[in-house]
């Protein structure tokens, strides 16, 4: 079961995006701004949205560029983000993914310490956007996007530090005198 859903989710959440941009670019006259589906779109995939419109800036003079960075990375970036979404989700005891990248020990407590600290600046943004930015409707998901991304981020990896630390403490893997 979790290896399909290491396929499928990622596979699902890029199908749900290029249908949700599809309408967006269907519906939407060049002129009026985003649609509500594509502020959905966003919502759901801002990690990916945050790091594909920052690259599209790069490149904002020509269109192919942009066009390409808009849209083709911006899908290739969701199937990537909803992939390690469906390997965090699949581990047992704590960050997969963390535990590839960070071995356990004090790197790992400082870099799952960053992603608490990222999760908060998000949470944070997320709730000034919808307590002082006056949005209405078609503005409402990317600051509901930023809190809910920002919760599930802060959340998962600060169990993941008490996890790191409580078995640091208790002479499990990766401590001092531990196995």
């Amino acid at each position: 079961m979790t290896k399909a859903i290491r396929v499928y989710l990622p596979v699902a959440q890029t199908a749900l995006a290029v249908l949700l941009m599809y309408f967006n670019w269907r519906r939407m006259p060049r002129s009026a701004g985003a649609s509500l589906e594509s502020q959905i779109s966003f919502g759901i995939n801002l990690p990916a949205v945050l790091l594909s419109s920052n690259l599209a800036k790069i490149w904002s003079a020509n269109y192919a560029p942009w066009f390409f960075f808009t849209y083709i990375v911006y899908f290739v970036l969701v199937a990537v983000l909803w992939y390690a979404v469906a390997i965090e989700a699949s581990g047992t005891g704590g960050s997969t993914l963390m535990g590839w990248l960070v071995p356990r020990g004090v790197f790992r407590g400082i870099a799952d310490l960053l992603l608490v600290l990222l999760g908060l600046a998000l949470l944070y943004g997320g709730s000034t956007d919808l307590v002082f930015g006056h949005l209405r409707g078609p503005e409402l998901p990317i600051p509901i996007g930023l809190l809910l991304w920002g919760v599930s981020i802060a959340s998962f990896y600060a169990s993941d530090l008490y996890r790191c630390t409580t078995t640091r403490r208790a002479g499990g893997p990766g401590s001092p005198g531990g196995p």
